[in-house]
């Protein structure tokens, strides 16, 4: 699906031992500022090494190349 659980199941086989993923639903208040940017609505994900992390990524297919460069 195009929802967040449809994100963690197609990057799920691009598992790094070294990586976290994390869902996070509405605006939590205790985040690090970078996922605070404003974006529009729907999925987003931040892909970060050490302090830097790319641009929000908001296409899975995008996504998928990032991490599959990243196996």
């Amino acid at each position: 699906g195009a929802g967040s659980t449809g994100w963690h199941r197609a990057s799920a086989p691009h598992f790094c031992p070294h990586g976290l993923m994390l869902g996070i639903p509405g605006v939590p208040l205790d985040v690090p500022p970078i996922l605070l940017r404003p974006g529009g609505g729907g999925v987003k994900a931040w892909v970060c090494q050490g302090v830097m992390c790319l641009p929000p990524i908001t296409d899975l297919a995008a996504l998928l190349e990032v991490v599959q460069a990243r196996d």
